[in-house]
Parts: structure tokens; sequence; C-alpha cells
């Protein structure tokens, strides 16, 4: 039966990423599983035949209206590629809502579509290529609806954050947002703790940002076998 060194597999695979094995020899027969924890979340690695596959992200960009996501988005994605050679696509909740500067979103509104929105990151994801969703996230229900959703998937939350009075200057300069919506979305952002971590886009650039992510989650890898 053939075997594999899964401890060698993965170095000389991933030779960028510092790997901790915790335990076990590191042999195992073909066809087997393994877990990665990567920053509290788990990736799955599969030798099948000799190949190591790894179980795809959804990064979650939350926070409210005028933050920043969307720049941060398209940051994102493009600093991955160049410097992880990985694919993701940018599925903003604004691509299935009605945006207008004299109508007001609400919760309910958000509500209806959120499986649209689901169904789409679940697509893009069965193609193999991982997933960035800007997202405005007001309640509880919305959250819990996401999450459940995309429970077979690795979710890195971030919180997408700035002062409100930075929030507001720019709802105002962009005159694309119905005036109040950041605030409303600001006071009613849901959760308001418990990220992955968090990235302010007044401290920091949009580049930045996308450098402090993949410096966060792109670096250590701990095995357990």
């Amino acid at each position: 039966m053939t075997r594999y060194n899964i401890k060698k597999i993965l170095k000389e695979s991933l030779p960028e990423i510092n790997l901790v094995f915790l335990k076990g020899s590191g042999d195992f027969n073909s066809n087997i599983t393994a877990n990665i924890s990567l920053k509290n979340h788990q990736i799955t690695i599969r030798i099948v035949g000799g190949g190591i596959f790894m179980s795809l992200k959804v990064i979650l960009l939350n926070g409210a209206s005028s933050s920043g996501k969307s720049t941060l988005a398209k940051s994102l994605q493009k600093y991955i590629k160049d410097n992880r050679k990985e694919e993701y696509v940018v599925i903003s909740i604004d691509d299935f809502l009605s945006m207008a500067v004299n109508k007001p979103i609400y919760e309910d509104d958000v509500f209806e579509i959120s499986p649209m929105l689901c169904q789409k990151v679940l697509s893009i994801l069965k193609i193999g290529r991982g997933v960035i969703i800007d997202h405005v996230i007001t309640s509880e229900r919305i959250y819990k609806q996401l999450t459940e959703i995309l429970k077979e998937y690795i979710l890195i939350k971030v919180q997408v954050t700035c002062p409100l009075h930075e929030l507001e200057k720019r709802e105002k300069k962009r005159k694309d947002r119905y005036v109040g919506s950041a605030k409303a979305s600001f006071e009613y952002l849901y959760p308001q703790k418990g990220y992955d971590l968090t990235l302010d886009t007044l401290e920091l650039s949009a580049k930045e940002c996308s450098k402090k992510y993949v410096g966060c989650y792109s670096k250590w890898c701990f095995i357990f076998i």
C-alpha cells in the first residue's frame, strides 16, 4: 500500500508557510485527510494520489456604509492574486439592492435578498475560487443566515471600520447614498465584536489593509496529525 509522508509533502508544497507539527509521525496511507489550523480556522487537506487540495476560504468584509469596503475588496483581491497566486471573486451586497440617494435601505430588504447573495457565493466556490463578500450586516438574523449557509467553508470575518465623523464625511462626498445610511449602519452593525481581524480605513490605506490581512492569514499553519 502506498504511503506518504505528510510533513515532507507539505513542506515541499508550501515552502513559504511556517509549518508546526503538533504530534504524530506524519506517515499516512493514501486518500487520507489532515487538518490545518490557521489562526483558529480549520483548513482541510486531502492527500489523494500524492496531490494536495486545500478547502476554499470566504472573506467577509463587514462594516458600515462608506467605511471603504468596496475599495478594500478590490485591493485585497488584487493583493492576494499578486502575492499568494490565489483567485478570489468579489461579491457585494450592493449588486443585489437598488441603491438610490432618495431611498433608504431597510433591514428587511437585505434579509430578503441575502439568500441570493449566499447562493452566488456558493456557485463561485464550486468552480474553485475563493470569495470576498462586501457586506453591511445590521441584524443577527442576516448574520446567522449567511454563516449557516456557508458553514461548510472557512469564513474569515473582517470588520472594516473608521470613526463616525469620517463615515459621514465620505457619505456626503460620494453623493450616491441616502444621507443617514452611514450613521444607521454604524450604530446597528452586527456583530459588534468577535471578528478575526479589524481594519481601520482611516488609519490604513486599502493596500496597507490588504497587506495586514495577508500577513495575518498566510504565514503560520499548525498541523494536527
